[in-house]
């Protein structure tokens, strides 16, 4: 099942809560195609990191570090 861009969009504006967004330079997301979805929440934040889809894995204390200065 995949969601179509307006509800995602639906989604998003929902979020009321100050949100951390993590991308990977060469993920899904580190090309800039979901740029536009940040204006869709509130206060989000976005830290692109070197990395790819399991940016988690792959560099986990970077991953770490920016998690723990967004809830410092």
């Amino acid at each position: 099942l995949r969601l179509t861009e307006d509800q995602v969009e639906g989604f998003a504006r929902a979020i009321q809560a100050p949100t951390l967004l993590v991308v990977g330079e060469q993920g899904m997301g580190g090309q800039g195609q979901f740029e536009h979805r940040l204006d869709w929440i509130a206060g989000s934040t976005l830290v692109r990191l070197e990395g790819r889809h399991h940016l988690h894995m792959e560099n986990p204390l970077a991953v770490a570090e920016a998690i723990t200065g967004f809830l410092a």
